[in-house]
């Protein structure tokens, strides 16, 4: 949830009612610091079935040599397809003629040939109405305060522009000037044309003469090579007697910039387009050693919109705002310097560990999106191989999508909790209350389950919820989800499939960077947020397995962890054990897997 969203500050702002929801759920996806479950998604019916094509040309042209990757997107488009409103809706025997051939077998090259063709067929009919429905739709539950729809097809809408080139910082930000009805709003920030920008970059690259050259007569040849990429290095003076209408005063006097054109949606796409294309070609100046690596993290830079004028400087957090989140005082923490600094960790487990910080750093510090995508799936990796394995893709996805799911219920709910104390709920209740500066979160969440199971302190919970109109929904959702034994079994299992499709969809683009065939119709940056938390959560639960069993070797801890979600599954499938709950344990009362 976002500070200053609650249903009376919407209210002040002339907000109506019926639109609480779009406004407070629009914020939470588009928000950098929002729990990874409910940030905007990049899967949609489109965008899939783009992705699907993409695979089967790939796998046609023999740059991919099994069907593996065509099989997943093949299970999560259908997925989607079944529970898609607009579809649904708006074109319900398209869906059908859709779930028909994805249903289908296809076994060899000519049956791919058939399926290609129909996506795309597929593709061509989508691309006529689904944009301008998906809105309509969007408008309509917005108008008949259907909550639930209100917030799939919001995130649609969102991962569509996503898609589109939009930046969720900038969509973040459209939202707090928005003096338009909905449908306006929405129209203009679909339709709206890629801009002008002029991205100004402090010229401080550091040449290396070669022998016998000065370093002026190299920093000359540097530069006129730059022209030859379209990129200009020029003064002050000369920057503003091109762009009239730039604010100057955001330039330094004594510096020159290297000067970068690009079209883009927002300056934030803008950015991240000119930050690629500047590191490309010095990546490749640096290869023949016509200058040192360039380092963006200590940079700031001026954007110009040339269109409509304005201007703006930056820093790399604006673009990159990652890795904030892991707090470095948690137990997670604690229990990774215990295990290294200790006699618990064995030599090669703790060479895994190290060896994984050392790449995400080295993904930290990358200027390339590629490169911090490359480096950081590599820390996973490292961290993941093992010698009981020898597909290392299938080896990542049952591990790390077991780690996600173990403990699922309990992030969910302590974020719920988070929340709460954001939106200034008090959790204060006559027979004991949820401090903040609880230090045994687990206790938390397990006071959190109690009042949700609880009719008496949930209907006060739910009453005080009224506040904020999607937390008040969340609450409700929390409260079916934990006293329903199949929606909660089914909850995990979905987020459990999710991970899996999700780790795959990371994999095809490493392939596609590492043999240069990655086109990128979007920015690999929130492929790389999600990277680096599901090593967070591996690294986790790792350390809290060791711990806790007194496990020194990964291979083992490996198996605990698959073993524990395993046993869960068992649970859930298995018709003798009635009632589940009395199985489930510490996952029903804690939120926590802990059968191993």
């Amino acid at each position: 949830m976002v500070k200053n969203y609650s249903n009376q500050e919407l209210s002040q702002e002339g907000i109506d009612e019926k639109q609480f929801i779009f406004y407070q759920v629009w914020k939470e996806l588009t928000d950098k610091r929002t729990f990874d479950s409910y940030q905007y998604k990049l899967f949609n019916v489109v965008d899939g079935t783009y992705e699907l094509i993409h695979n089967i040309e790939c796998f046609l042209e023999n740059m991919i040599s099994t069907t593996h990757s065509i099989v997943a997107v093949i299970g999560e488009l259908t997925k989607e397809i079944k529970t898609d409103y607009v579809l649904i809706n708006k074109c319900n025997s398209l869906k059908n003629s859709m779930l028909g051939t994805l249903g289908s077998k296809y076994v060899n090259n000519l049956n791919y040939k058939a399926l290609l063709y129909k996506m795309r067929f597929y593709l061509h009919e989508l691309k006529m109405f689904y944009d301008a429905a998906l809105i309509e739709c969007l408008c309509n539950s917005i108008d008949n305060m259907d909550t639930d729809n209100t917030i799939k097809l919001t995130s649609i809408f969102i991962s569509r522009c996503i898609n589109q080139g939009w930046s969720a910082r900038a969509l973040y930000q459209k939202i707090d000037s928005n003096k338009d009805d909905i449908n306006t709003f929405l129209n203009k920030i679909f339709n709206s044309q890629k801009q002008n920008y002029a991205v100004l970059f402090p010229f401080r690259v550091k040449i290396l003469p070669p022998v016998g050259k000065t370093k002026e007569e190299s920093r000359k040849y540097v530069i006129e090579q730059m022209k030859k990429f379209d990129i200009l290095v020029n003064s002050k003076d000369e920057i503003i007697e091109e762009f009239k209408n730039i604010d100057d005063s955001l330039l330094n006097n004594d510096q020159r910039y290297m000067i970068v054109k690009c079209v883009a949606k927002d300056i934030f796409t803008a950015s991240h387009n000119a930050i690629t294309k500047v590191s490309n070609m010095l990546n490749m100046f640096g290869f023949f050693s016509l200058t040192e690596s360039w380092d963006i993290s200590n940079q700031t830079w001026v954007v110009f919109n040339c269109d409509h004028p304005y201007t703006r400087k930056l820093v790399p957090n604006n673009i990159y705002e990652t890795y904030e989140y892991l707090d470095s005082s948690s137990s997670v923490y604690s229990r990774v310097e215990k295990l290294i600094n200790s006699n618990l960790g064995d030599t090669g487990f703790v060479q895994k560990l190290l060896s994984s910080f050392n790449y995400a750093i080295l993904s930290r510090l990358s200027v390339s999106v590629e490169e911090k995508f490359i480096n950081m799936w590599i820390a996973i990796e490292s961290l993941v191989r093992l010698d009981s394995h020898d597909n290392i893709i299938g080896n990542i996805i049952i591990n790390v999508s077991s780690a996600c799911s173990i403990r699922y219920v309990y992030k969910e709910i302590r974020n719920f909790i988070e929340d709460c104390f954001r939106c200034k709920i008090s959790l204060d209740f006559d027979s004991f209350t949820l401090s903040r500066q609880e230090p045994n979160k687990e206790l938390l969440v397990q006071n959190m389950i109690n009042i949700f199971r609880n009719e008496s302190l949930y209907t006060e919970l739910h009453s005080r919820c009224d506040v904020y109109s999607l937390l008040k929904h969340r609450c409700e959702k929390f409260h079916l989800l934990l006293n329903n034994e199949m929606e909660f079994i089914n909850q995990i299992k979905s987020h459990h499939e999710t991970i899996k499709w999700h780790l795959d969809r990371l994999y095809r683009i490493r392939n596609e960077i590492a043999h240069s065939a990655h086109k990128q119709r979007i920015s690999v940056v929130s492929y790389t947020e999600h990277l680096y938390d599901y090593l967070a959560t591996y690294i986790s639960e790792l350390a809290r397995f060791s711990i806790e069993k007194g496990i020194t070797n990964v291979c083992e801890l490996s198996a605990a962890i698959i073993d524990n979600y395993n046993e869960f599954l068992f649970i859930a499938q298995e018709r003798k054990l009635t009632p589940k709950r009395d199985y489930l344990q510490e996952v029903w009362t804690v939120g926590v897997m802990n059968y191993i």
